[in-house]
């Protein structure tokens, strides 16, 4: 049985085939990541507009990307050790793959690097965000709970009582 193979795709068997699809597949993860990062953009104006479906959309679409990039870092490394003999490691590759003729892999890897940049960039802006998020929701239910700083009593004399020995004061509008 012979593999029909389209003019476009690079030939597997040469080096110079094996090195176009490696460089397929950073492109691919730089793809993956870029779209990733776009995700995690939307999750942050979710978040400011407190939109919780487009939140859980969010989680959604990032666990799928997530399970894609897997797939396309698998594929990567098979690539790698088809190319090179040996699985190296992502940083490894620029010591191995020298010269003019393994300039796009290591351009391909670069874009990589600026776009993992790029994504943990905006990963470190969405975990500040939900942190404060977060604490700010911490606050507002103590407050409500009493058991803040803030804490209500039912005292006669309403803030003058001690709070350590005040009864229960949960103050909950069952009206609204």
């Amino acid at each position: 049985m012979q593999t029909i193979q389209s003019s476009s795709e690079p030939d597997l068997t040469t080096e110079e085939g094996r090195r176009a699809h490696l460089v397929a597949a950073l492109d691919e993860e730089v793809e993956l990541l870029e779209g990733l990062r776009r995700i995690f953009a939307a999750q942050r104006d979710a978040l400011r507009s407190g939109d919780p479906m487009a939140l859980d959309d969010g989680v959604f679409s990032a666990t799928r990307v997530m399970r894609t990039m897997e797939e396309a870092r698998r594929r990567r490394r098979r690539l790698t050790m088809s190319l090179l003999g040996s699985d190296l490691e992502f940083d490894e590759l620029d010591t191995v793959l020298t010269g003019s003729r393994n300039r796009p892999v290591r351009l391909a890897r670069e874009r990589v690097r600026a776009a993992a940049a790029q994504l943990r960039s905006e990963v470190g802006m969405l975990q500040r965000i939900l942190k404060v998020a977060l604490q700010d929701n911490r606050v507002h239910l103590e407050t409500l709970l009493g058991d803040g700083v803030h804490r209500v009593t039912s005292d006669a004399a309403y803030g003058t009582g001690d709070p350590r020995t005040a009864s229960s004061g949960v103050v909950v509008d069952r009206t609204a």
